[in-house]
């Protein structure tokens, strides 16, 4: 990672870290959607609970490919600052990442420590926890000049 590479994905986490809510946009045969969600991170993974009944989880059963943003909310267009992201988004399934990753939503937002998995799963019609495994990232900031960006490639590790 270059220097500037390695400023940016730093620039990308703190933003990440401000911001609470992102956009998943989906698609099926019956059009486009998109959902917000509350996130937690780790690295540029983007982790959340869902309900695998509803829209965006039936969609990511079927495609996998998905784009992200995350954005605050603005009054001048010369602030707007936002992340557009694109990679694959799927239903966790490892039971190790979905308990790491619970514990960083439970750190992130206190209110579910209230839940227990099992009470929370059955609140929202048995959730699964979900992650975003984004390939690009990129990062506008109109702080510096309208529609400045920035661009960063991730290379997802293999699994075996």
């Amino acid at each position: 990672m270059t220097v500037e590479e390695g400023d940016l994905a730093n620039k990308v986490g703190a933003y990440l870290d401000r911001h609470t809510v992102m956009t998943l946009a989906t698609q099926d045969d019956g059009g486009p959607h998109a959902v917000s969600l509350m996130y937690a991170r780790d690295s540029f993974t983007l982790y959340w609970l869902s309900d695998p009944k509803v829209r965006h989880s039936c969609h990511l059963d079927a495609a996998s490919r998905v784009s992200v943003t995350v954005a605050g909310q603005y009054d001048d267009f010369k602030a707007v600052q936002g992340l557009q992201m694109k990679g694959k988004a799927a239903k966790v399934a490892n039971a190790e990442e979905a308990k790491r990753a619970f514990t960083l939503l439970k750190t992130r937002y206190p209110f579910l420590k209230s839940f227990g998995l099992g009470e929370l799963a059955r609140h929202l019609g048995a959730a699964a926890i979900y992650a975003f495994r984004p390939t690009q990232i990129t990062f506008i900031d109109n702080t510096r000049r309208f529609g400045f960006k920035e661009t960063l490639e991730i290379e997802i590790p293999k699994t075996s």
